[in-house]
């Protein structure tokens, strides 16, 4: 038996389900791929992988951490611990400032971004 080999050269539709193997008919099928691993997809449909990761710093214990976008020029890393809050910038810590939660609660907080200002907001259990 003959085995047909096809080249993609567009993953725009990204990772699809398995559910849809065989049906050519759909343009998810035709631009997608079955698993894609540690990679970005472009958008103009091509993929590069992704960039390792280094050691930058310890955080000062069990927290979390939110990523904050001021423009595209200026992107931070928040490291949320108990009453702390260490920022850092270009994987630089930037400062430290003091937080109202304790360990805690940091477990219960939600966060958004609405353009320019991060919001928080506890959570009820």
């Amino acid at each position: 038996m003959t085995r047909i080999r096809e080249i993609k050269t567009t993953f725009t539709a990204g990772e699809v389900s398995s559910d849809l193997l065989g049906r050519g008919d759909l343009r998810a099928y035709e631009n997608g791929a079955l698993a894609l691993r540690n990679v970005f997809i472009k958008p103009t449909g091509g993929v590069t992988r992704r960039a390792g990761l280094g050691f930058i710093d310890s955080a000062a214990g069990d927290g979390r951490l939110i990523s904050f976008e001021f423009n595209t020029q200026q992107t931070y890393l928040l490291v949320l611990t108990n009453t702390q809050i260490d920022i850092y910038a270009n994987g630089i810590k930037d400062s430290t400032i003091s937080a109202p939660w304790t360990q805690e609660q940091i477990k219960h907080l939600a966060w958004t971004q609405s353009a320019d200002t991060l919001l928080f907001e506890p959570v009820a259990c």
